[in-house]
């Protein structure tokens, strides 16, 4: 009888086994007073993890789930743009399919592309703030605003711009449909209005902010 080779999933839960066998002396759990919990199992097999100090712009409140999720996916570089998938051996054009100037990477799309500066500009004249093209994130960490909640919402508008973006750049992909930049733009401000409404935080923003949403 010819036995088959184990999958890929079985062999990962094997070793994740294997792993919490060490977390135990005879039948008792090292911790919490020796009974297992998922909570303790959790905690015990990410001590090795390290704290970043991109948490607070990722997983934002006033931005949409949808939203963090390609924040967090882009601040990993894992979103699948074409120098990825050009290394993945699945496509072989690398150009931006927006501009179609340079090779189409996280940094050129996030904001080297002349679309998504011209985005970016657009941003950055009606809220009177002056997001860079470079590191936005390092940026963002390194601002001192009187109000938390002025900071989180200009955090949330350059994650709806980045998430927009990302539609943009898969519709123009697939369908070849590329609209005016101040049309995504509206787009953006109707994401933050939809959020702001949802956790009933329009009367608390104040001003500029208000005014733009």
């Amino acid at each position: 009888m010819e036995l088959c080779c184990p999958g890929w999933s079985w062999r990962k839960l094997c070793a994740v086994k294997d792993k919490l066998k060490q977390g135990y002396c005879g039948d008792w759990w090292l911790t919490h007073g020796g009974i297992y919990i998922i909570k303790a199992g959790y905690t015990w097999l990410g001590t090795s993890h390290n704290n970043v100090n991109w948490n607070p712009f990722v997983w934002n409140r006033l931005s949409p789930p949808k939203h963090c999720f390609i924040g967090w996916l882009v601040v990993h570089g894992r979103l699948l743009i074409r120098d990825r998938l050009h290394k993945m051996h699945i496509c072989e054009d690398i150009a931006c399919c927006i501009c179609g100037n340079q090779d189409e990477s996280h940094a050129h799309l996030f904001f080297e592309c002349a679309y998504s500066r011209e985005c970016l500009s657009l941003i950055n004249a009606s809220l009177k703030i002056n997001v860079p093209t470079g590191n936005v994130v390092q940026w963002w960490l390194k601002l001192r605003m009187r109000s938390i909640l002025r900071k989180q919402m200009i955090g949330a508008v350059i994650q709806a711009l980045v998430y927009r973006l990302w539609d943009m750049h898969n519709k123009c992909r697939v369908e070849g449909v590329l609209m005016r930049p101040s049309n995504l733009i509206l787009l953006v401000q109707q994401d933050i209005r939809l959020r702001l409404q949802g956790l009933n935080s329009c009367r608390k923003i104040s001003g500029l902010y208000k005014a733009w949403i």
